[in-house]
């Protein structure tokens, strides 16, 4: 895949970077604007990272995080690794 502006990935990895609900809710807002279902797609990216996050043993939350990303990765459509940080 070539290397496009892809507007889900850039504010979701933006997005894990802020904890405050509010700074989120905000943050989104101005992302998304009136695009409802890409907040949305964002929104439940968000969720399922916070969800598996939440199940894992400790020693076992980076590997879950990977699993999780390539996961993402795939939705997103991405062909080769995709870093988060």
């Amino acid at each position: 895949m070539n290397e496009t502006h892809n507007p889900l990935r850039t504010i979701f990895a933006e997005a894990l970077e802020i904890a405050d609900a509010a700074q989120m809710d905000a943050y989104l807002s101005r992302s998304c604007g009136a695009d409802l279902a890409l907040r949305h797609e964002v929104e439940d990216l968000l969720k399922a990272n916070a969800e598996t996050g939440q199940f894992l043993p400790e020693q076992s939350a980076a590997a879950g995080k990977r699993s999780f990303l390539a996961e993402a990765a795939a939705i997103l459509g991405a062909d080769g690794p995709v870093h988060f940080s």
